[in-house]
């Protein structure tokens, strides 16, 4: 998924949101994520968006829209 799927990008306290075309909504919870989990929030705040997704350059962290829609799966190993 691209920004061009993608119509509004706003944060919360405690999340990131995205908005799709189609009109779904996701959120992505900071407390998953360490580096969000304990930045202050007017380093939260500070972002930018690009193609793929939330880049926070002073964190060094970004989050791609293609995991806020993403479906839990359940891992599976694989013994070679």
């Amino acid at each position: 998924m691209t920004i061009d799927n993608i119509v509004r990008v706003w944060l919360t306290d405690d999340a990131a949101h995205i908005q799709t075309a189609d009109g779904r909504t996701a959120c992505e919870y900071f407390s998953n994520y360490p580096r969000l989990a304990s930045a202050e929030k007017t380093d939260l705040f500070h972002y930018e968006v690009n193609a793929f997704g939330i880049r926070w350059e002073k964190l060094d962290e970004d989050l791609g829209f293609d995991g806020f829609l993403r479906k839990s799966m359940d891992m599976v190993s694989y013994a070679k």
